[in-house]
């Protein structure tokens, strides 16, 4: 029989709120160095407040959870593991915890690093989504029987936290694959460029938005080429991402 660890004395703040207020703080930061560095903010952005986040959390609470995790051995919350490997509760929970590292930023580079086409925009999207958010939301489940105790709300945050970030970096692209995407008549008023100043040189990026009459602003995605007048635009449904185009407006 194992011996029985002793948890360490960790003393807990009546002040729940200082654990959330000080994540949104952390986030809010990382998310507006990049706003005011690249005037916009994307799945790079999201994915590095996560993992900013997630730092936080453990210095936060890193302690208190190493408390938990020997009372819960103590008490017997933990099964024994089989003897011919882990289970698959631990290994879920390490997909979940690279999910948050990996997955937004990755999301980032195939949806946004490449340009998005009527060829490839679905396969693109759907992996996005399925590894934003059917990953994290699935393998967060067997960590849930961790929320109970001391340290329950701690524990709470921290999953939610941690599957929250890569599930909103990804739920639009979720969407768009589930959706599809549709070909609309629209007159277009307007063409703005996006760019963003790196080493104190402007860039133009792939994305670009259009205004149209009808009070509405779309983002472009790759190489269609708008003007003003009318055109014929594929439209995914969710994010509102034009794909395609054709048209005769004016250049």
């Amino acid at each position: 029989m194992p011996p029985r660890l002793q948890a360490p004395n960790v003393a807990t703040s009546s002040r729940w709120w200082y654990g959330p207020l000080w994540l949104a703080a952390v986030a809010g930061v990382t998310l507006l160095a990049f706003f005011l560095k690249f005037g916009h903010i994307d799945g790079l952005a999201w994915g590095a407040a996560a993992v900013m986040c997630m730092v936080a959390a453990a210095g936060h609470w890193g302690s208190g959870l190493n408390a938990r995790s020997a009372k819960s051995r103590n008490e017997g919350y933990q099964r024994r593991r089989r003897a011919s490997g882990r289970e698959l509760s631990d290994v879920l929970a390490v997909v979940w915890f690279f999910s948050i590292l990996i997955a937004p930023l990755g999301g980032w580079m195939l949806t946004g690093f490449v340009d998005l086409t009527p060829t490839n925009w679905r396969w693109r999207l759907g992996v996005r989504g399925f590894a934003c958010v059917v990953v994290p939301l699935v393998c967060v489940v067997p960590m849930l029987k961790f929320i109970r105790g001391q340290m329950g709300k701690a524990t709470f945050i921290f999953l939610f936290v941690g599957t929250f970030f890569p599930v909103t970096t990804g739920w639009n692209s979720a969407l768009d694959a589930v959706r599809g995407a549709k070909w609309q008549q629209v007159e277009i008023t307007g063409v703005r460029v996006k760019s963003a100043v790196f080493k104190h040189s402007r860039y133009t990026q792939t994305d670009r938005f259009i205004d149209l009459a009808d009070g509405r602003t779309l983002r472009i995605s790759g190489t269609p080429k708008f003007g003003t007048g009318r055109f014929e635009i594929l439209v995914l449904r969710a994010s509102g991402r034009i794909i395609d185009s054709r048209g005769e407006g004016s250049p």
